[in-house]
C-alpha cells in the first residue's frame, strides 16, 4: 500500500543519471557475482562511500536533505 508520502518521493525522469548500458553492465555483473549489493554508478558509490565513514544520524539528515526536499517541502 503506498502512502501520499510515498507517491510524492518518486523520481522524476530529469533525476535518472544512468543510461541503458550501466545498467545492462550492472546486471550482467551481479547475475555472475557472489556479492549481495552492487552500486552503479557514481552518486551510488559517492552514497556508499559516505554511509561509511560519517555516523548514522549524520548521514540519515544528509539523505534527507539532498534527496527528499521536494517531499519535505511539500509536507
Amino acid at each position: 500500500m503506498i502512502t501520499n508520502a510515498q507517491a510524492e518521493m518518486k523520481l522524476l525522469d530529469k533525476d535518472i543519471k544512468l543510461s541503458a548500458d550501466q545498467i545492462a553492465q550492472a546486471v550482467w555483473i551481479a547475475a555472475h557475482s557472489n556479492k549481495m549489493h552492487h552500486y552503479v554508478g557514481a552518486d551510488a558509490k559517492m552514497i556508499k562511500a559516505l554511509k561509511w565513514l560519517l555516523p548514522e544520524v549524520i548521514f540519515a539528515g544528509i539523505l534527507k536533505a539532498s534527496f527528499f526536499k521536494e517531499a519535505i517541502a511539500k509536507n
